[in-house]
């Protein structure tokens, strides 16, 4: 076993890990029955874990770490909510469970564009790379921005935030773009609510994405929904370093 694995899998044995038996085959995006890999379990209980910042001008979330998962209360408010991982990781798969109370009142064309970007969840996935903030560049930018650029490996940058959406209906998934407040921020409709507000998906990424850190929004700012957002669990496939 590497060093660099040796450190990841003990610092994640904190945030709370199931071993299983399974490995990335080269040039394909399928398990092989031979190599253990983790599933790596976002602390959503613990507070301390977590960055909770805010945006210019908005209210923000009030917010609630139990033991059952974080629990979300937007009330025409929005935020980022950062964790930063142990030591960046290869995420082959995401399995997200929770619940929304509530709704936005929006129809599924409208959600997302202007006037109308609210989702009653966002997991993003920062995948570090080679974008930096330049010293003019971190003078002038919000303390969020900072924050973000922050969470990168000591000597990288930024390249991309994956954001998996969950729209209002099941028309939306599949549904992709780039952010229009960013290039680096990139979005895809996932999954939609039950009938009795819970969800529970799973998403595969091909080719597996590198992520420093877990980006969570819900928003209701555009549209002044008031709802609840709760995650009970939320679980990454990482694969060997």
């Amino acid at each position: 076993m590497s060093r660099a694995r040796f450190i990841l899998l003990a610092a994640a044995a904190s945030l709370g890990v199931i071993p299983w038996v399974s490995a990335e085959l080269p040039g394909t995006n399928q398990i092989s029955p031979h190599t253990t890999t983790q599933t790596l379990r976002v602390p959503l209980n613990d507070e301390r874990r977590w960055h909770a910042l805010k945006y210019e001008k908005r209210t923000p979330h009030i917010l609630r770490f139990t033991e059952s998962g974080l629990e979300i209360s937007v009330r025409r408010s929005a935020m980022p909510l950062l964790c930063p991982l142990p030591q960046a990781a290869r995420v082959n798969s995401i399995h997200v469970k929770g619940r929304i109370i509530g709704r936005i009142e929006v129809t599924p064309e409208k959600q997302g564009k202007k006037g109308y970007d609210d989702y009653s969840l966002r997991v993003g996935l920062v995948e570090p790379g080679t974008t930096t903030l330049t010293a003019r560049e971190r003078r002038a930018a919000t303390e969020w921005v900072k924050a973000l650029f922050d969470l990168a490996p000591a000597g990288r940058g930024i390249a991309k935030v994956h954001f998996l959406n969950l729209g209002v209906d099941r028309s939306e998934i599949g549904r992709t773009r780039q952010h229009p407040m960013s290039k680096l921020l990139e979005e895809e409709v996932v999954a939609a609510p039950q009938s009795d507000g819970s969800f529970d998906f799973a998403h595969v990424f091909s080719p597996p994405v590198e992520v420093c850190a877990v980006w969570i929004s819900a928003d209701g700012d555009d549209t002044k929904a008031s709802f609840q957002t709760i995650i009970n669990q939320l679980d990454f496939e990482i694969l060997p370093q």
